[in-house]
């Protein structure tokens, strides 16, 4: 329902964009896989933690297992 990029993922959890998925809490798990990929600024995975920390709006939580 967003674009595919983690610009388009912010403004979705953050900002009501499309793709927001209301009032709830985004639970990631057996994220470690996603550490491979890469984007041009470094690691996926910790561009998507950082997301994570710096959401205000929508509760973002990485579980192992």
């Amino acid at each position: 329902m967003f674009g595919r990029n983690l610009d388009a993922f912010w403004d979705a959890i953050e900002g009501g964009g499309p793709g927001w998925p209301g009032e709830v809490t985004l639970i990631f798990s057996h994220s470690d896989q996603l550490s491979k990929l890469r984007t041009p600024d470094g690691s996926f995975l910790d561009a998507l933690k950082k997301i994570a920390n710096d959401a205000t709006e929508i509760s973002v939580k990485f579980i192992d297992g």
